[in-house]
């Protein structure tokens, strides 16, 4: 069931953004795709008592979030010029992975 409810949610939040990225280049909105999903999950964590729920949050988040922080870095650099992209990605985080150890 929840994982139906997060389905619905990043369609329709995909659906709100359509839009705003009908312009976009596909790169950038499959980036910002996947980070919408990588940040609900992380939202997730900390609302979450049942541990076996939790353990399949953290799996998500780790797929969804892992390898964003350079993508993020290389689509801002890639598109320096584009002031659309520039805008549509002013507010991820550049950090949301943890540093390998």
């Amino acid at each position: 069931m929840k994982n139906t409810i997060f389905v619905f949610l990043l369609a329709a939040s995909t659906i709100c953004h359509a839009q705003e990225t009908a312009r976009l280049p596909k790169d950038v909105v499959k980036f910002m795709e996947r980070r919408d999903g990588c940040d609900y999950f992380r939202g997730e964590v900390v609302n979450v008592d049942d541990r076996k729920r939790l353990q399949d949050i953290i799996r998500k988040a780790n797929s969804l979030c892992r390898g964003t922080d350079k993508q993020l870095a290389k689509l801002r650099k890639k598109y320096a010029a584009n002031a659309a992209v520039i805008d549509g990605l002013k507010d991820y985080e550049e950090t949301v992975n943890a540093p390998a150890r």
